[in-house]
């Protein structure tokens, strides 16, 4: 069985080992060296299978190798994945390990520290890396697994699910430490009549292209999601209700003005949006149904337009 990794490209001297990403590829556990290594490594892969959290992985692989490798910081890095964990602090001299199973890239990982690093201790380090493959390439099938759980498939957002836990994360983060919450429910007005005019596959197209305008006017911190049918909603941590309006008057009129395309011929949509800011010691239900009435209000009042509560 193969189980075990190391470096696979030639490096002659310890300033080139340090300067360059370094492939690591699978190879038979007994190559790994002597029997004592072999047991640190299957002793660190145990260790690190104990979570699926690709940011608590790298942790504990950072304090793990600490007492083995000397080491001031540690840096994983998946760009496909958008994932960035970094541990320690940076330093001059650096070794970085292209980590690879099957053919697949499994992201990269970069040790730091002032002193260089030795031909001992880079191979000690290569092999104590073979415990890390299996573990983070479970972590990554995990965190894929759990976005596809969390994302609406029309639109690409975050879905119902996702709103739901999201709302009591963030409720209980604004009680705890005093600060401002508001949400938003977007509705598209007339939907219905989008679908029997132009068909279903132009009413998901006018979804996805909803929430690309959503998306378009928040900031990073705000959270979007499809919350059923033709209705959005969006958490805004840090925000109070002065900013969830203005927030909300600027996606309205985004919508207004944007020209969506059916077979060359512009439709115009307009959205309808009820706003609320969250209430000191207010649960996320009572939220939810107070922002669902301003939105009712915002539809039965004329649609195209914002009502706060």
């Amino acid at each position: 069985m193969r189980l075990a990794y190391t470096a696979v490209d030639p490096r002659s001297t310890e300033s080139s080992r340090s300067s360059q990403r370094v492939r690591i590829e699978p190879r038979s556990l007994s190559e790994i060296g002597p029997g004592e290594m072999t047991g640190a490594v299957l002793q660190l892969a145990s260790d690190l299978q104990r979570t699926l959290d690709t940011d608590a992985l790298i942790a504990g692989l950072h304090e793990a190798l600490r007492p083995r490798i000397a080491q001031q910081g540690l840096l994983y890095e998946h760009a496909r994945e958008q994932i960035r964990s970094s541990h320690g602090t940076p330093a001059a001299n650096q070794v970085s390990y292209e980590i690879v199973l099957l053919g697949e890239a499994l992201g990269a990982l970069t040790l730091m520290r002032h002193l260089p690093f030795s031909e001992e201790e880079l191979s000690r380090l290569e092999a104590l890396l073979c415990a890390l493959v299996y573990p983070l390439r479970n972590a990554l099938l995990y965190r894929r697994a759990l976005e596809t759980a969390y994302k609406d498939p029309v639109t690409g957002v975050n879905n119902r699910l996702a709103f739901d836990q999201a709302l009591a994360r963030e409720t209980d983060l604004s009680q705890r430490h005093t600060t401002p919450l508001s949400l938003l429910l977007l509705d598209i007005d007339h939907f219905k009549q989008v679908n029997d005019r132009y068909g279903h596959v132009f009413g998901d197209c006018v979804l996805r292209a909803v929430a690309e305008v959503v998306l378009g006017c928040t900031r990073g911190s705000d959270i979007v999601f499809r919350y059923g049918g033709e209705e959005f909603a969006l958490l805004l941590s840090n925000t109070d209700l002065a900013g969830a309006r203005c927030l909300a008057l600027r996606i309205c009129e985004a919508v207004r003005t944007t020209n969506f395309l059916h077979e060359g011929v512009g439709v115009k949509l307009t959205v309808s949006l009820g706003v609320a800011e969250r209430r000191p010691g207010e649960a996320g239900v009572a939220l939810v149904q107070r922002v669902d009435a301003a939105l009712y209000r915002a539809k039965s009042g004329g649609r195209d337009r914002v009502v706060e509560d």
